[in-house]
């Protein structure tokens, strides 16, 4: 796993899928995800993937990012870190009068 502070996206990511109650690691360029058995007494799976991130180096715009590349494909526009904030939520974005 590859550390990456920059605005391109890291190598790759963790995710907690909530349907299949698991964590899962995203590979750049790559469909879907890798499911994984990490789990840590004490602390939820979805908490895990993001301590796991943020160890890391990877933001929660870029694991939002490669989640909609995973999902979406790598060259639609929510793959992209920039779409969203620091928080990984989606910017607003206003529409042309």
């Amino acid at each position: 796993m590859s550390s990456n502070k920059t605005k391109k996206q890291p190598d790759e990511c963790f995710v907690f899928d909530s349907k299949a109650n698991v964590i899962g690691v995203i590979t750049r360029g790559k469909h879907g995800y890798r499911p994984t058995s990490l789990a840590a007494e004490g602390v939820s799976k979805k908490q895990l993937a993001e301590l796991l991130n943020c160890i890391f180096g990877v933001s929660r715009a870029h694991a939002a990012a490669m989640r909609a590349g995973a999902r979406d494909g790598w060259d639609h526009p929510a793959a992209k870190p920039d779409y969203y904030c620091k928080d990984g939520s989606k910017k607003i974005r206003r529409a042309l009068p």
